[in-house]
């Protein structure tokens, strides 16, 4: 989303709910090392894991002490959100909830150890991969994408119990969630329900992705060997028409 399309809409949401004090792309305590998420995330795309964590590595280390992704000081409540697209998609909800909201996208801590772990998954190194979670959700306890992440992990390590667990608070969190995260959640927690063998509770959560992934394919060759487990035949044109009839 272009940067002054968003601090529009930051604008007008302020005067229309006159509910919060301002809305800064650049504000805070800061790190002395420049925020490299978004030249670290390209990397992760190329597969290049080892430079993203070389960036991501020591931003972290110079993290301001005390920072947190939701900050309550007296009668402020400052949210730094990951990017402008964070921004765009939480912010109405995060100002109907409180009247003294600051919302800030100056570089996330928490989006960092995120992608770090992301990339410690990638290279096979679950125990770097789960600190960085751990630190992560220490600073950001409401994120879907780092819950949903640490079921991830659990899942890749044979944990299915402790993978449903971390799916399940993914979904259940109060924190802002795309539908991406949502469906994300879903599918890991209906792929660890039938490393369960809980078929029935499988089938209900791959459907439910669906919706709010409509056409994944991940999710419908789930529900394909779901089937062929039990026997039937497979649902290749199930797709988002199927899912209506669930």
């Amino acid at each position: 989303m272009n940067a002054n399309i968003v601090k529009a809409l930051g604008f007008l949401i302020c005067v229309s709910l006159v509910s919060c004090n301002s809305v800064k792309p650049n504000s805070g305590a800061k790190s002395a090392i420049a925020d490299p998420t978004d030249n670290a995330n390209e990397l992760m795309s190329q597969g290049k894991f080892l430079e993203s964590i070389s960036l991501l590595e020591p931003y972290v280390a110079s993290m301001p002490a005390g920072w947190k992704a939701r900050e309550e000081t007296g009668n402020k409540i400052t949210i730094h959100y990951w990017d402008q697209g964070e921004f765009a998609q939480c912010f109405v909800t995060d100002a109907l909830a409180s009247k003294k909201v600051e919302a800030v996208w100056d570089g996330s801590y928490s989006r960092a150890y995120y992608m770090l772990a992301f990339n410690y998954l990638e290279l096979k190194d679950a125990k770097k991969a789960n600190d960085n979670l751990d630190r992560g959700l220490a600073l950001e306890p409401d994120s879907a994408i780092i819950l949903g992440e640490k079921g991830t992990l659990y899942q890749m390590t044979g944990q299915p119990d402790a993978a449903v667990t971390f799916f399940q608070k993914a979904i259940d969190t109060k924190g802002c969630k795309s539908d991406r995260d949502i469906g994300k959640a879903y599918r890991g927690l209906g792929i660890s329900l039938i490393d369960l063998e809980k078929l029935d509770e499988a089938e209900t959560a791959l459907y439910t992705s669906l919706k709010y992934s409509p056409d994944n394919k991940i999710a419908i060759g789930e529900l394909n060997y779901i089937d062929k487990l039990r026997g039937g035949k497979p649902k290749q044109p199930l797709s988002t028409e199927l899912q209506k009839t669930k």
